[in-house]
């Protein structure tokens, strides 16, 4: 038996917003094909009284989103809850064990951005034609749009205790996924491109491009190398950091929820 501790893979990423983002998004080589659009919202913590965003410690680990896809009528939705970085001593030998099952996905990944190393947890469950509109107009409560399963997640790996009630829900954002045409340093790309609209307290649009590969943990970091050397070949600006509204790009998954979000 494999005494090692579960990894599923390495998801080595680049993530790059503002200008550096529309140049990654008009190169050729990265060119959109099949993408899908859906729309995504994330959920901060809020106080009673002032109804501004928290910085909980057990919020700070927690990610908690709702997608759907942009189109009238009847389709797919999703909520995931994500914890980056992940504590192994949170997760019950029944967590490691757990796989897809029963409408859920789980994965235990490492997940690499530039220097920085984390474990990241995450189960999503499918709703069918559950919408955010139910949140926001009250219809359901934030807690409600948790499968069981993703609410006793919460409970028992989170650092702390966790008020889905008292969460507000931010966004929409506009997400387009798709898979890159050809391979790099011998890996497929996925990309994702997020992209914020303007409004009152932001007056241009934000945007922030997400390319990575999953690789085998044996070998992950010349395949982090080899990724990050290919995307350089393309004149992509992913080396020194510049300050973008407050945020260092290239960022961070966290740095970058909080520039889209407003979080």
């Amino acid at each position: 038996m494999d005494s090692r501790p579960r990894l599923d893979c390495v998801r080595v990423r680049v993530m790059l917003a503002g200008r550096r983002a529309e140049a990654a998004y008009r190169t050729p080589e990265l060119r959109v094909t099949a993408g899908r659009w859906h729309r995504l919202f994330c959920f901060a913590a809020a106080t009673d009284s002032t109804e501004s965003l928290t910085r909980d410690p057990a919020d700070e680990c927690l990610l908690l989103l709702f997608h759907d896809y942009d189109r009238p009528g009847p389709g797919r939705s999703f909520s995931t809850v994500r914890m980056r970085p992940a504590r192994r001593s949170r997760l019950s030998p029944e967590w490691v064990r757990t796989r897809d099952v029963d409408g859920h996905t789980f994965r235990m990944e490492a997940d690499w951005t530039g220097e920085e190393h984390a474990l990241a947890v995450t189960l999503t469950a499918e709703h069918g034609t559950r919408r955010a509109s139910d949140i926001k107009t009250g219809r359901i409560m934030p807690s409600a749009i948790f499968s069981a399963t993703q609410l006793r997640f919460i409970r028992e790996c989170a650092d702390g205790p966790v008020d889905l009630d008292r969460h507000r829900l931010l966004g929409p954002v506009q997400a387009l996924h798709w898979r890159v045409p050809l391979p790099m340093a011998g890996f497929p790309v996925t990309a994702r491109l997020w992209s914020a609209p303007s409004g009152a307290d932001r007056p241009a649009p934000r945007e922030v491009l997400d390319l990575s590969i999953r690789v085998e943990p044996a070998g992950a970091e010349i395949a982090q190398i080899a990724f990050e050397t290919a995307l350089r070949d393309l004149g992509l600006d992913i080396d020194d950091a510049h300050d973008l509204e407050g945020i260092l790009t290239p960022t961070t998954e966290r740095a970058a929820v909080r520039l889209l979000f407003g979080c």
